[in-house]
């Protein structure tokens, strides 16, 4: 299996794939020992915890109409932050997995902030979409 960095770099480390293997995998979503692993598109990307500054949840809210009326509709994301600011937001299957991978990601890299960043509640005006790397 190949796997490419954030960068869209081919990574030729040989552990990765052993790594993939033995990851927890939580919908689209893997944590490893060393690297958080996750598909967009056709690649398969691998994101070091050593490359990260944070993690956290952001709910997004999707308005939907039904027969019965209208709501919203609470939509998890997981983002992944370096020093420059967003490297991925990765769409995940729903409350329960969320919780489930950021208990995963505190075991596997309790160096990691948690917590969005302070002022914008996690939020940018310019939002990335599902599962899009930062070139």
């Amino acid at each position: 299996m190949k796997f490419y960095s954030r960068t869209r770099q081919l990574l030729s480390d040989p552990g990765l794939e052993a790594e993939y293997r033995n990851a927890h995998e939580i919908g689209r979503v893997r944590a490893g020992s060393r690297n958080i692993f996750f598909r967009s598109g056709i690649r398969s990307y691998a994101v070091p915890y050593a490359e990260m500054a944070r993690c956290y949840r952001r709910i997004m809210q999707v308005p939907m109409k039904m027969c019965c009326g209208s709501g919203n509709l609470d939509v998890e994301y997981l983002v992944l932050e370096d020093s420059d600011g967003e490297i991925a937001q990765i769409q995940l299957p729903g409350k329960k997995a969320a919780v489930a991978l950021m208990d995963e990601l505190k075991k596997a890299a309790p160096e990691l902030q948690f917590t969005p960043p302070s002022g914008n509640s996690g939020h940018k005006d310019s939002r990335r979409s599902d599962s899009e790397v930062q070139q």
